[in-house]
């Protein structure tokens, strides 16, 4: 259609509404990007599908809609922050639900159905101002694909929200603490020096700390809720305070020996940081007593 466009087609397109120009734009860019993106590399990327892009039987690989949506329930069912974001990691943005507009929630990352057909084990998703793109026909393990989705999302949720603290151990939240981590793991007295030479081989082969994150994260979702010691002491003691599980899976497990502390110290410090909230929204209250609608469901997933 472009090639073929006369100078009237042309003049036409100027006088187009701005927005529907903005989303043909949109349109044309993904069917270029992300078709190489999801394929492989850009370099090599071929956008036709073909019977040698796929190993095995198609209606296996296929990614439908549910496949997606039921991988993403599960891991909203264990990592419930996962599905919203909440204030605790950012007392600021709490704070400002009437005075500065901002809500108390953040959104989850929204599924589209790919343009490029095939993925492999590592390029599943890509994430885009909190859209993910995957493949038609996905091969790989895809809920390792997405589990590995919703943990960069929220690191760069976190970074997002952080700022330029994003990297201080004490301000930037769980990004924060998992950057200073990286970075001084040699010298932690809670780790032995078999773990440490164990954490300094696998980092060797992750490029980045954001999917250092990712794969520690996959190791807490899938294997650490049952209980499954899959995590050394300092990252467990981290994501248990920064990506707790849901109410009945964290009472299953304060239960067992490796979590008795993290358990102990994440109910203590929950139960101020709710006690303070209720303090700070209780002006809020009318004359029954109830609070406004979003600063109840706020103290809902508190309690989740």
């Amino acid at each position: 259609m472009e090639k073929h466009k006369t100078k009237k087609d042309r003049e036409h397109e100027h006088k187009v509404d701005e927005h529907i120009g903005k989303v043909m734009y949109e349109i044309g860019q993904r069917l270029a990007t992300t078709s190489a993106i999801c394929s492989g590399s850009t370099a090599t990327a071929f956008p036709i599908l073909t019977s040698l892009m796929v190993r095995g039987n198609m209606r296996q690989l296929y990614t439908s809609k549910r496949k997606i949506e039921t991988v993403t329930k599960e891991v909203r069912n264990i990592d419930f922050q996962s599905s919203t974001r909440n204030g605790p990691q950012d007392r600021r943005r709490a704070g400002d639900h009437t005075g500065g507009g901002h809500t108390l929630f953040y959104p989850a990352p929204h599924f589209r159905q790919p343009h490029a057909p095939v993925a492999g084990h590592d390029r599943h998703q890509q994430a885009e101002q909190g859209q993910d793109r995957g493949a038609i026909f996905f091969i790989g393990d895809l809920t390792r694909s997405l589990v590995h989705t919703f943990a960069s999302f929220r690191w760069e949720l976190n970074r997002d929200i952080k700022g330029a603290m994003w990297a201080d151990p004490i301000e930037g939240g769980v990004t924060g603490e998992y950057f200073d981590y990286v970075n001084t793991f040699k010298k932690m007295s809670k780790l032995s020096q078999e773990a440490k030479e164990k954490i300094d081989e696998r980092f060797k082969g992750i490029r980045n700390n954001r999917d250092r994150f990712a794969d520690d994260y996959i190791q807490w979702v899938l294997f650490e809720k049952d209980g499954i010691m899959k995590l050394n002491n300092v990252v467990r003691d981290m994501f248990f305070r920064h990506i707790p599980f849901r109410k009945e899976l964290r009472e299953k497990l304060e239960e067992m020996p490796a979590f008795t502390h993290p358990a102990t110290r994440y109910k203590n410090v929950h139960k101020r940081e709710v006690e303070a909230y209720e303090r700070k929204f209780k002006k809020y209250q009318n004359q029954s007593g109830e609070l406004p609608e979003e600063i109840r469901k706020f103290f809902e997933f508190l309690n989740t």
